[in-house]
């Protein structure tokens, strides 16, 4: 993502964006809550092993317990929090996209609020679509995974990259949408350029674990970098 700030320090994207105060103030408060959810999600987890039983019923209850904030953490790491979290600050993937886009073709693209309105409503599609993937994919693991009798920790290793593929997805969506191509055409280019979406959901996925600044940083340079990959390879060319 070096290249998409040496992009939006040239072209000194952060003036338009805040003009618009209302989008920088929820922006950051959004990624506070959502740091603070994370933190304390976090350090449940890791003080989880501390309890000691005093008895089987305790044992029972606290290895229930354990597996309880485990599973809840990594949902919060690797699942579905990241999606909530892309679909509240989808304006700003929007408008950074917008921007990009305006001054690689030197077109102009008015943003009106029933854009972002639309973009927020095709953000939630697209999410939801990526969610349930995801969630059959888990599913069909875990199966295997059980007759292989392979270790949880491999599963919730390769679904934290199942996840990220589709966060990737995310933000070239907001390309393929600008060129108006529907849901599922933009997910079939997504796979024709699979590595560059999950290296790209992936490093998204990373950086938007960092407190505060990851939340703020990440929406506004991985929409660029999708945008800048999108009108360098002509992705909304690849399916008529």
């Amino acid at each position: 993502m070096m290249s998409s700030y040496s992009f939006f320090m040239k072209n000194k994207l952060w003036k338009g964006f805040f003009k618009h105060k209302w989008i920088a103030l929820a922006t950051i408060g959004i990624s506070i809550l959502f740091s603070y959810w994370m933190i304390c999600d976090v350090a449940s987890f890791l003080t989880s092993s501390v309890d000691i039983p005093i008895n089987d019923a305790g044992i029972i209850a606290d290895q229930m317990s354990d597996e309880s904030k485990k599973e809840h953490a990594q949902t919060a790491i690797s699942g579905g929090s990241k999606y909530l979290l892309l679909i509240i600050l989808e304006i700003v993937i929007f408008y950074f996209s917008v921007k990009t886009i305006e001054i690689l073709t030197g077109k102009e693209q008015p943003i009106r609020m029933s854009s972002f309105w639309q973009a927020e409503i095709r953000m939630i599609k697209v999410l939801i679509r990526g969610f349930v993937q995801a969630f059959v994919i888990q599913i069909l693991l875990s199966i295997l995974f059980g007759i292989f009798g392979m270790p949880d920790g491999v599963k919730g290793f390769v679904m934290f990259f199942v996840y990220a593929f589709f966060v990737g997805h995310a933000f070239f969506d907001n390309y393929n949408e600008l060129y108006k191509l529907s849901i599922k055409k933009s997910e079939i280019i997504t796979q024709y350029h699979f590595g560059a979406t999950l290296v790209l959901g992936t490093v998204s996925s990373v950086l938007l674990l960092i407190p505060i600044i990851g939340p703020i940083v990440t929406p506004i340079f991985a929409a660029i970098t999708a945008n800048v990959y999108g009108y360098r390879y002509k992705l909304n060319e690849i399916v008529e």
